[in-house]
């Protein structure tokens, strides 16, 4: 698995197993592969707040319509939300620590859950968390293994899958007009020192192909997919047009994309 599917599919998550096998408590605690994206969890040595799971931090320009806390009793292995005030609910999460520090003096047993309700991030920021800053002038080359981590992330953008082996993605085209494509799509190339690399194909009503690929020059990059969007689940991307009809007449541009039922549809 690439650095970015790992990435995408553990989150942001930190977890910091030292400080639960210091308490000789990790054997009693609830699966955290079920907590909600968003959750903090907490506990008191010596009344100081220590974290010991992190699902928020790594998560830009994140907001919820409240937050909650629960609290865990490592004694008798029971949740608890009736000792917290107002009900265990509050409007911030600057209101929920507090309320956790409230436990600071007493609270030895106790393992606090706080966790968002209607939690949402931006998802583009969260997948290229890198800065990126290219001359357009000055091509700044990218390996293939940097390409086909671009497109894991355009991918999971668009579909929200990552289970998709993007490396092995020539060895299943199968049909001629595809494979006739790929290979116009390389041709085009030629004279180019690295090649773009393509991860998908779209078909249309015409028999058109059009690959999505990731081009070679970083630079080129943030401009072929910004018109991605991860909520409606439809956008622009840019991509190689086959003219199965006129093959000669096959270009580089955008195309409208819509994401139903697995499959990535041309619209425009």
């Amino acid at each position: 698995m690439t650095d970015i599917k790992k990435r995408i599919v553990n989150k942001g998550k930190k977890f910091y197993a030292e400080v639960l096998k210091r308490r000789n408590v990790s054997d009693k605690l609830p699966e955290f592969k079920k907590m909600r994206t968003g959750t903090e969890i907490f506990i008191i040595e010596k009344e100081k707040r220590i974290t010991v799971y992190d699902d928020y931090s790594m998560y830009p320009e994140s907001s919820a319509k409240s937050w909650k806390v629960q609290i865990y009793n490592i004694e008798d292995g029971h949740f608890y939300d009736r000792i917290t005030m107002c009900g265990g609910k509050y409007p911030t999460r600057e209101r929920a620590i507090a309320e956790v520090e409230r436990f600071k003096s007493r609270a030895e047993t106790l393992i606090f859950y706080v966790f968002p309700v209607g939690f949402t991030y931006d998802m583009g920021k969260f997948i290229w968390s890198e800065k990126e800053e290219y001359d357009y002038d000055n091509p700044v080359y990218a390996t293939e293994q940097e390409q086909i981590e671009e497109a894991e992330k355009r991918i999971y953008y668009i579909t929200g899958r990552t289970d998709i082996d993007v490396a092995d993605f020539k060895n299943r085209i199968k049909d001629s007009c595809s494979l006739k494509a790929l290979q116009s799509f390389y041709n085009a190339q030629k004279s180019e020192p690295v090649c773009d690399y393509p991860f998908w194909i779209v078909n249309d009503f015409q028999s058109n192909k059009s690959i999505l690929y990731v081009s070679a020059n970083k630079s080129k990059w943030y401009a072929e997919r910004c018109g991605i969007d991860f909520k409606s689940r439809k956008g622009y991307i840019a991509a190689y047009v086959y003219n199965s009809s006129c093959p000669e007449l096959s270009e580089y541009g955008k195309i409208g994309y819509q994401y139903r039922y697995r499959s990535i549809m041309r619209t425009a």
